[in-house]
């Protein structure tokens, strides 16, 4: 369906319009959410859990002196926490962890 904004007001009202933007603007796998996001491609709910998934079953099996695998994610791949804050937490789970090391 296409519209063009003489079409606005006319053969679509502005409240539909705006109904119809403000869906696009929440709908995960529109280029409008993932550019209104700041992500890199678009991407689904379901894309997101298979990515996050992938992510940690490939983190769990390599080990620690293997090269690690990155699976895409549509935003940005900048950390958010320090290696020291990162290094912190990790120590902190472990001592509160009711699994063994």
């Amino acid at each position: 369906m296409g519209l063009a904004l003489d079409d606005i007001g006319e053969s679509i009202s502005w409240d539909e319009t705006v109904d119809l933007v403000n869906q696009l603007q929440v709908e995960m796998g529109t280029h409008t959410h993932a550019s209104t996001q700041g992500w890199e491609f678009p991407a689904t709910y379901g894309e997101i859990v298979q990515q996050r998934l992938t992510q940690r079953i490939f983190d769990f099996l390599l080990g620690k002196d293997d090269d690690r695998v990155t699976i895409p994610a549509p935003w940005s791949a900048q950390p958010i926490a320090s290696a020291e804050e990162l290094a912190d937490a990790e120590r902190a789970l472990e001592r509160r962890s009711a699994i063994p090391k």
